[in-house]
C-alpha cells in the first residue's frame, strides 16, 4: 500500500517579500500569501484528504487556517515541518549576514551538509527531522492521502530524497508560494513525484505567484 504526501508550502509573507531570513523566526502572510493560500484552499478541494498537518510555525499555521476553512478539514501541528532553524542569521538580508558574519556567511553559502549554523541547524539536521516525519505519517496512513503545510527548505529536502539530488548542490528549479507538490511514499518507503510546483490554482484566480529562495 501506498501513502499520497501532498505538500504545500505557506502563502508569502512580509520576511519574504523583503528578502529576509526567516528560519524559526516568523512574520505574517502579506495581503498577496493571503491570496495564495485561499487559491491554494480552492486547489485542494479537489483532493480528498485523509489527514491534514502543518509546522507549528506562525506563517504555515496562517495559511493552514485559511486552507482549513476552505477545504472543511482540521489540522494538527508538527514541529518536525518547521523550516530550517537558521540560528544568528534570522531577520537579516543574505548581505546583511555577509557583513556581519563572513566567515559563517561563508559556509552557509556553500551548502556543506554538516555546516550547524551558530545557534540553528545543519542541512543534514533539517532533512532527518522531515523526512523522518513524513515516513512516519505515511506508515500511520496507510493508503491514505496526507496534506502538509511546510516550508520551502522541507521541500526541498523531500524532493532531494525522492530524486536523490544532494541537498549540497545549488537550486536550479522554482520553489513557489503556495505551490501544491505530491508525492507517493510505499510501504518500503520507496519515495515516487508526482508532481513538483503546481501553480494552477493561483493562475486560475488570477492571483501572482511569488518563488522565493528557500531558508538556505
Amino acid at each position: 500500500m501506498e501513502t499520497r504526501i501532498i505538500a504545500v508550502r505557506h502563502g508569502e509573507t512580509e520576511w519574504n517579500k523583503n528578502r529576509l531570513l526567516q528560519g524559526h523566526k516568523d512574520s505574517p502572510l502579506t495581503g498577496l500569501g493571503v491570496k495564495q493560500a485561499e487559491a491554494a484552499g480552492k486547489g485542494l478541494s479537489h483532493f480528498r484528504i485523509d489527514s491534514f498537518y502543518t509546522s507549528d510555525l506562525g506563517r504555515a499555521v496562517q495559511t493552514a487556517e485559511i486552507i482549513s476553512s476552505i477545504i472543511g478539514i482540521g489540522f494538527s501541528t508538527d514541529k518536525r515541518l518547521r523550516e530550517r532553524s537558521l540560528g544568528l542569521f534570522e531577520g537579516f538580508s543574505r548581505d546583511d549576514v555577509k557583513s556581519r558574519y563572513p566567515e559563517d556567511a561563508g559556509l552557509y553559502e556553500s551548502r556543506k551538509n554538516d555546516y550547524r549554523i551558530p545557534g540553528g541547524e545543519s542541512i543534514d539536521d533539517l532533512s532527518a527531522r522531515t523526512v523522518s516525519c513524513a515516513e512516519e505519517k505515511a506508515a500511520s496512513n496507510t493508503g491514505k492521502t496526507v496534506l502538509f503545510v511546510t516550508h520551502g527548505g522541507v521541500l526541498e529536502c523531500f524532493l532531494s530524497k525522492t530524486l536523490r539530488i544532494p541537498m549540497t548542490k545549488d537550486r536550479n528549479y522554482s520553489l513557489y508560494n503556495a505551490s501544491i507538490n505530491s508525492f507517493t511514499i510505499t510501504a518500503n518507503f520507496r519515495w515516487k513525484l508526482d508532481y513538483w510546483g503546481d501553480i494552477h490554482h493561483l493562475r486560475a484566480l488570477n492571483v501572482d505567484s511569488t518563488n522565493f529562495e528557500s531558508s538556505y
